[in-house]
């Protein structure tokens, strides 16, 4: 083969690979804009769009919650990028908008990972923590894909799988999206790239 033949081939591969991201993207909505709060409504005191990103800080007296007006949510694809610079947070799916029900996705501080260095992924389900899945560093951007089929979540942590369906029988079959900082502690927590499949 010709060096010419073998660009052309490698260009051809290249084109036939942007189309199939830039397909793979137009099946997601995009749910933060990265300029405003859009439709998310509830503390916008402690939720702040800054540099394109979604920042939560909070004193940790209370829960602190951003919930995605509009609609409930059943089957779904979501991603969305997380940064924990300290305490925790995270996104609840299927709950009825404010308050501990529902599943819940959160990434924080916890001796239960062993190291204090690490930050648990773990699943919460109605308020109480479920299954540790992974760790990740404080301050470092990860990306999490949940797929909600049914009564069951899996997620995979920098597009790998963590091993880990869990099963929420009782959870209902539709509910909100919201981004969550616990109370307890201090958080200071940052969102980006927050789109859906259904």
């Amino acid at each position: 083969m010709t060096r010419a033949a073998f660009l052309l081939s490698l260009g051809s591969f290249a084109g036939a690979a942007q189309l199939l991201m830039t397909g793979e993207a137009s099946d997601y909505k995009s749910l933060f804009n990265g300029r405003d709060l859009g439709q998310w409504t509830g503390d916008q005191q402690r939720w702040k769009v800054e540099r394109g990103v979604l920042t939560g800080t909070s004193g940790g007296k209370s829960v602190s919650a951003l919930v995605l007006g509009g609609r409930e949510f059943g089957d779904f694809e979501l991603r969305f990028d997380l940064r924990v610079m300290h305490g925790a947070g995270g996104m609840q799916m299927r709950g009825p908008g404010m308050g501990p029900l529902g599943v819940e996705l959160e990434v924080g501080a916890s001796t239960a990972c062993g190291l204090t260095s690490t930050l648990c992924v773990q699943w919460i389900i109605n308020g109480s923590p479920f299954v540790i899945v992974s760790s990740v560093q404080p301050g470092e951007w990860n990306t999490y894909r949940v797929v909600s089929k049914g009564s069951t979540f899996d997620v995979f942590l920098n597009e790998r799988s963590t091993a880990y369906t869990i099963v929420a029988g009782h959870s209902t079959p539709r509910g909100k999206l919201s981004l969550v900082m616990p109370a307890g502690a201090p958080s200071n927590i940052e969102f980006r790239n927050i789109r859906l499949k259904e």
